[in-house]
């Protein structure tokens, strides 16, 4: 039977500041076979969540999920974790669209690889 190697997780978002859109940094996740994001705001924000990758930094591509991932202040509790199982490219990041309100968020990223 085969081991799971976990990362720890790390803040690729860390108390942004929501009233305007943000980018996270890139992250390379070649070695990995799966991401989770753990996604929390506070207060009145409201927009949505993107997940983009790219294989050189420059030319990205959104993930589609089938539908907007949303921040709004109505959802309670606040957070989302957005779970990606198969990854074909070189890099990840978040990033987060304005629409209204303010707030902060913390989004946590965990990476997974699957042993022999």
């Amino acid at each position: 039977m085969g081991r799971r190697h976990f990362t720890k997780p790390w803040n690729i978002f860390d108390g942004i500041d929501l009233s305007t859109s943000q980018e996270s940094v890139w992250a390379e996740v070649t070695q990995y076979d799966a991401i989770m994001f753990l996604v929390d705001w506070t207060n009145t924000a409201d927009g949505e969540i993107k997940v983009e990758v790219s294989n050189d930094k420059k030319t990205t591509h959104e993930l589609d999920f089938g539908e907007v991932v949303p921040i709004d202040p109505i959802i309670n509790p606040k957070q989302h974790q957005i779970l990606i199982n198969t990854i074909a490219h070189k890099y990840v990041r978040l990033k987060y669209v304005a629409s209204s309100g303010s707030g902060e968020m913390t989004a946590s990223m965990v990476m997974t690889t699957k042993g022999a």
